[in-house]
């Protein structure tokens, strides 16, 4: 696996990740408007994807799609 990319990408992934788990958790709860909730998960997911897949993280990008997938389609149910 290549590690050549931007310097922030690592970073961007990592806020990215926290954004997305407190709106998954905010859809499960409910503690989070239900609409922002899920918008703020899928723009998460979207960025950090985008940032494994522009890092060359293969591991890394199939790690945040299965998590992506299966939080919210829990969250989705849930809802």
């Amino acid at each position: 696996m290549t590690e050549v990319s931007h310097p922030r990408a690592a970073l961007l992934e990592n806020v990215t990740l926290v954004i997305t788990v407190v709106s998954g958790v905010g859809m499960t709860t409910k503690w989070l408007y239900p609409v922002l909730s899920f918008a703020l998960w899928c723009v998460g997911y979207s960025i950090a994807i985008a940032g494994a897949y522009l890092r060359q993280n293969r591991r890394n990008m199939a790690l945040f799609t299965f998590l992506a997938v299966n939080t919210g389609y829990g969250a989705i149910n849930w809802m």
